[in-house]
């Protein structure tokens, strides 16, 4: 066998014959790279049994065939056999194992807790090559909001800029501009893992909130002391004007056909993260804001992570985790809630449907009339969620997607009705956040006058593209998930540049959200008050 870059030194601290001992200094995590993602390979002990996980793959027992030269081995389903061989650097410290079986090798390093932060060009322009390349052989509709040929221009005019050694952050102001010029929520960049971990941890101490009008007003100060009154407009961080500001960061946010509303709610998610990235980390921030008619100037120190997800952590229990599916029933107006934040239950469809079943069989025995279908902040998931939901919310078996798409074939053809379908009045929020198939789901409701909606424009509409890859670049590690193919329901006379535009349109302030107010949902209550 051939170890690559590998030492094969059998200087060990451990006595001999002391297996556990050796085995010890086998343990750790390990990565390798296989069909350009990078795959973890933690070993470890079990009751004196060395054990190793591959990622997404059932943990193997490592069976020792030679202890000198850290020989072991594993048969994966009852017939492949794989071979496990553990090497030394010139210090004698275990940091690599190669892993084979009869036809392949794969090299698996020791994950390092630095990473890498500063590469040469020719390591950025072979990952640049790398992205380019991923997106042309994979985006089913690469250029149908930019062209070719301004396409292939930015590419090359953004790879000339890769001139000289750049940090990893440097590297993503170059690439992302070109990712959301495609137009596609899907395409997308992640950090590499373990990059906020060692990054400086020096982050902007306001929580803002930015509305669709591109202004910022400051909802929540972290750390300690509060010099800037909640409430407050900010106009400017660090001399630069907000509007400025926010321009340059929109330039880096993906979004379907550009849609804005979409780009302002993932802001608002990531505001804190993006400016740190693009604009980089400060010790101090001058912060010019107004209140009212008075306007002020102060400096606030920057605060950690921790600090914000400390803070973070209360809202998200309350608002998120544990609460996806929710429903509830208002007796005095005979209104029933249901609060859908995902329709991301793949291999839980059943889990799914029998929310569903059980809310409205609810809403059948409590002869309930008026039903607010919440649909906020839902970033999308399975159709085979959204359509049982159609199911019940149709007045006729009508299609949800235009054409058949793979296992999802079915789809195409008009969506029976549930046994007992809802037939009163429905009201449907929306925000920015509703787009994949939640842009699917309320462009079949829209089409068909299914629903009265309220809200704001929802970031996807009757076409998206996913099906998707994702890659990692091979030194920067940057995620990079480009989808494979595109769908579209089974609708017509909609743009694929703008969402699902509501019926009423609310957009909460900066002093609804401080006072916990939710203004859509108050004008849901009162059209039912109203009897409209």
């Amino acid at each position: 066998m051939i170890f690559p870059q590998c030492k094969t030194s059998n200087s060990s601290t451990c006595p001999e014959g002391d297996t556990l001992c050796l085995y010890d200094e086998l343990l750790g995590d390990y990565e390798f790279y296989d069909r350009e993602r990078y795959i973890s390979a933690d070993v470890y002990l079990s009751d004196s049994i060395l054990m190793m996980k591959i990622e997404n793959q059932d943990p193997v027992e490592l069976i020792l065939i030679s202890l000198d030269s850290l020989f072991f081995h594993f048969v994966e389903r009852e017939k492949d056999t794989f071979h496990v061989v553990f090497s030394r650097n010139d210090e004698g410290m275990v940091n690599c194992l190669s892993l084979s079986d009869s036809t392949n090798q794969h090299i698996a390093r020791r994950k390092s807790v630095e990473s890498q932060t500063t590469f040469t060009s020719e390591q950025l322009q072979d990952d640049f090559k790398q992205l380019r390349k991923h997106l042309e052989d994979n985006h089913p509709k690469l250029y149908r909001f930019a062209s070719k040929q301004v396409l292939d221009s930015m590419f090359d005019y953004h790879y000339k800029m890769i001139d000289r050694p750049m940090t990893t952050q440097e590297f993503y102001s170059i690439i992302t501009p070109l990712i959301a010029m495609v137009g596609c929520a899907h395409t997308s960049i992640w950090s590499p893992q373990g990059y906020w971990d060692n990054a400086p941890d020096k982050m902007f101490p306001l929580k803002l909130y930015i509305s669709q009008d591109d202004r910022a007003w400051m909802i929540h100060q972290y750390g300690a002391g509060s010099q800037i009154p909640p409430g407050s407009e900010i106009t400017a961080i660090n001399g630069m004007p907000f509007n400025q500001i926010i321009n340059k960061l929109l330039l880096h946010i993906s979004s379907d056909g550009y849609n804005h509303s979409l780009r302002i709610w993932k802001l608002n998610g990531n505001f804190l993260y993006l400016h740190a990235l693009i604009f980089g980390f400060h010790d101090d921030f001058d912060i010019e804001f107004q209140y009212y008619v008075n306007r002020d100037v102060v400096t606030l120190s920057a605060v950690s992570r921790d600090t914000i997800f400390s803070f973070n952590k209360q809202e998200w229990d309350e608002t998120w985790f544990d609460h996806d599916l929710k429903f509830s029933i208002h007796e005095d107006s005979k209104t029933a809630i249901m609060k859908i934040k995902t329709f991301a239950y793949y291999g839980e469809t059943k889990k799914f449907k029998s929310f569903l079943d059980d809310s409205f069989n609810k809403i059948r025995k409590n002869n309930i009339n008026n039903l607010i279908l919440d649909l906020r902040d839902n970033d999308g998931g399975d159709p085979f969620c959204s359509t049982p939901l159609l199911a019940y919310l149709e007045p006729e078996p009508i299609p949800y997607f235009r054409e058949r798409y793979g296992r999802y074939a079915q789809l195409a053809d008009p969506i029976p009705r549930a046994e007992n379908p809802y037939e009163g009045n429905l009201y449907i929020l929306i925000n920015g956040g509703g787009y994949s198939t939640t842009g699917h789901f309320t462009s079949v409701l829209k089409y068909h006058n299914i629903g009265t909606f309220i809200g704001l424009e929802t970031g996807g509409t009757y076409t998206c593209n996913d099906a998707s890859k994702m890659i990692n670049l091979k030194n920067t590690r940057y995620y990079i998930n480009c989808p494979r193919g595109s769908f579209a329901t089974a609708v017509s006379g909609m743009a694929d540049d703008r969402g699902i535009i509501p019926d009423i349109m609310v957009e909460p302030s900066a002093e609804d959200l401080i006072n916990g107010r939710d203004p859509i949902l108050e004008v849901a209550f009162d059209l039912i008050k109203n009897g409209k």
